[in-house]
């Protein structure tokens, strides 16, 4: 979990506070006595959300007024602590720290980092991304993630199937429906390749309902019939009249060349 914070920009009466420690079960933000709006609750908010991998925070009302900085933090798991540095202005890079804050060298990049944190959090679970699991239940002012109607959308301009999936994968239920979204996925995938092998006539457009259907029936019971007739008519040959008859034809057409 994540023990505590600390920051040459969080400041308290003008001067740097001392780190900011979390401890197990709620903790809770606390604006000031006297009521007063600030810009301490939400940015602080936000923070945490940069220690675990976000990048709204860059766009704070708190990096607006104190400039780009680094925050410190440290994460214990088993029992043992880990160190680390992130600075608003390299956001993509994660340093590795000991336990004074001082950098060893060692560095993530972010999405090594946030694959680090969704192992040692247990979330290596199919179809499930560590900032998705995470942005869901960020719902601070600033992330555009606070909408009351939509309670299961955790990322803005999410649908509402990718909401659910992420959801689903959360529990660790996502490959008891991986092979059924898949061959739905696939067989949308034939229908509009059909769709447009037809739309650009690569293949013949044989649908025309019930009528087109009965029509082709009754021209198809037509040319049966001629058919037919025609071998029928081949069947019964020629009359020694009529190869007679033509043979005279023939004959005359001679005589005139």
């Amino acid at each position: 979990m994540l023990i505590e914070m600390k920051s040459p920009a969080f400041k308290k009466q003008g001067e740097e506070r001392p780190p900011i420690h979390f401890k197990e079960g709620l903790n809770v933000v606390l604006g000031k006595e006297d009521g007063a709006m600030s810009i301490g609750k939400s940015s602080s908010l936000l923070a945490i959300d940069f220690v675990f991998g976000g990048d709204t925070y860059i766009k704070s009302d708190g990096v607006k007024k104190e400039g780009h900085h680094t925050i410190f933090f440290a994460f214990e798991f088993d029992g043992e602590k880990f160190y680390f540095a992130r600075n608003t202005g390299d956001s993509n890079t994660i340093f590795i720290c000991d336990k004074n804050y001082e950098l060893t060298g060692g560095q993530y990049t972010k999405d090594e980092y946030t694959t680090w944190l969704k192992g040692k959090y247990h979330l290596d679970f199919v179809g499930l991304s560590f900032r998705i699991a995470l942005s869901s239940f960020f719902r601070i002012y600033g992330k555009k993630n606070t909408d009351e109607l939509n309670p299961l959308q955790g990322i803005p301009g999410q649908n509402m199937d990718k909401s659910i999936s992420s959801i689903v994968a959360l529990f660790d239920r996502f490959k008891d429906i991986e092979e059924f979204k898949a061959n739905v996925t696939e067989h949308k995938r034939k229908l509009d390749a059909y769709k447009e092998a037809r739309r650009y006539q690569f293949i013949s457009d044989l649908v025309g309902g019930q009528k087109k259907y009965e029509e082709n029936l009754a021209i198809i019971r037509d040319l049966e019939l001629q058919l037919a007739t025609l071998m029928e008519e081949a069947e019964k040959g020629h009359s020694e009249e009529e190869i007679e008859l033509n043979a005279n034809c023939k004959f005359k057409l001679d005589t005139q060349r």
